[in-house]
């Protein structure tokens, strides 16, 4: 499952569909995208506990172009990847979900 974020303040449901998705699929990637790239640092606590997690297969990864654009900082944990990666990682997954 591919979790698109694109605001960095996530709700309470947002956080809490993330954790119940991440629980029930075997392999997910979460790519912050706009606005989203601030996300990360906004929800510290979030996604430590994701990059912590041993139970599940996680990608956790932010546009490189969006980071630049807005000036966010990287991350550890975080993969910067370029648009052509983002196609290829959206063409190997059927379900999204945007937050």
């Amino acid at each position: 499952m591919l979790i698109l974020i694109t605001h960095p303040h996530l709700s309470s449901a947002d956080k809490s569909l993330l954790s119940a998705t991440i629980k029930q699929s075997t392999f997910v990637a979460v790519v912050c995208t706009g606005d989203g790239v601030y996300a990360p640092m906004l929800n510290h606590a979030l996604f430590e506990a994701l990059l912590t997690s041993t139970t599940i297969n996680i990608e956790l990864c932010a546009l490189k172009d969006d980071m630049t654009t807005r000036g966010a900082n990287s991350v550890q944990g975080i993969k910067p990847i370029s648009n052509q990666d983002f196609a290829v990682l959206s063409s190997a997954h059927q379900q999204w979900v945007t937050l």
